[in-house]
């Protein structure tokens, strides 16, 4: 699994944070799977037009379709690079 420090935030700059935060908190909940739905929500509203905006959205609906609960090593992999994927579309806006 990867290690959760990867989805902390407060070393970014404020608008790196925009992207970045709403991922820590998605992996910190408790209700997972119904997030999943909300997150790609908040992706598609705040992330500037980009590809790595659609990338990002892609490997969350990716990782949805193949959660398992209380396994979920492959999913919360494709959840941190979608994170990253957000991220990236911001640095060229």
């Amino acid at each position: 699994m990867p290690d959760l420090k990867y989805f902390e935030y407060a070393h970014l700059p404020a608008h790196l944070q925009a992207a970045s935060k709403p991922f820590y908190d998605f992996v910190h909940s408790e209700m997972l799977y119904m997030s999943f739905t909300k997150l790609i929500a908040h992706l598609a509203e705040i992330l500037p037009d980009h590809l790595e905006k659609e990338v990002a959205i892609a490997k969350v609906r990716q990782a949805q379709s193949i959660w398992i609960p209380n396994d979920n090593e492959t999913a919360l992999r494709l959840i941190l690079e979608a994170k990253d994927c957000a991220v990236r579309s911001l640095l060229d806006k």
